[in-house]
C-alpha cells in the first residue's frame, strides 16, 4: 500500500509526543507583550529627519536625472 508524502507526514505528526510539539499560544502571547516601541513612537523619532531630507531633495528640484527632473520623481512617488 503506497502512501503519498503528505499523508505520511500527517501520520507521523500524530504520533509525536506532546512534549515535542511546538507551543503556539505562548509564543504568540510573548510576542504581543514584547517591549518594542509602538508605531507612533517610531514615527515620532524618524519623521523629523525624513522631513529635513525631503526639504533638501525638494531644493534640488530643477536638477536633471537622466531625462527626468528631481521634482518629477518626487511627484511619481505619491
Amino acid at each position: 500500500m503506497a502512501m503519498n508524502a503528505r499523508s505520511a507526514s500527517q501520520a507521523l505528526r500524530a504520533f509525536r509526543p506532546i512534549a515535542i510539539r511546538p507551543a503556539v499560544i505562548p509564543a504568540c502571547r510573548s510576542y504581543a507583550t514584547s517591549s518594542e516601541p509602538d508605531l507612533k513612537t517610531t514615527f515620532k523619532e524618524v519623521l523629523p529627519a525624513k522631513r529635513e531630507l525631503l526639504k533638501k531633495v525638494k531644493a534640488l528640484g530643477d536638477k536633471v536625472i537622466g531625462e527626468v527632473k528631481v521634482e518629477n520623481t518626487l511627484g511619481g512617488m505619491r
